[in-house]
């Protein structure tokens, strides 16, 4: 959240979720990585790294899943009544926080 939207949340999360994905029933699955109905129809904060990204056309993680690396590393972040990240690690953990 502080990299891409500058926002540094101090306070405990409201949620964390960390499961392995093989676990995952077919909906928890398609629900985590479904970002729509939680991107929400805000901007990122003005001058954020997330807002000039997404004015010139570069690949942002504001409501879009970003790969860092390609099966090792991906995450998107998202605000809508509340902030939150998703990230995958190795195509095998599914992480989400909420504040």
């Amino acid at each position: 959240m502080f990299y891409e939207l500058g926002l540094k949340h101090i306070e405990e999360p409201l949620l964390v979720d960390i499961v392995p994905i093989p676990c995952m029933t077919e909906d928890e699955l398609e629900r985590f990585h479904s970002l729509d109905e939680e991107a929400g129809i805000l901007y990122p904060e003005i001058g954020s790294r997330a807002f000039v990204n997404l004015l010139t056309g570069k690949p942002t993680a504001y409501g879009e899943w970003h790969v860092v690396q390609e099966g090792r590393y991906r995450y998107a972040i998202g605000q809508s009544s509340v902030d939150w990240v998703k990230f995958v690690l190795s195509e095998y953990l599914a992480c989400r926080v909420v504040w």
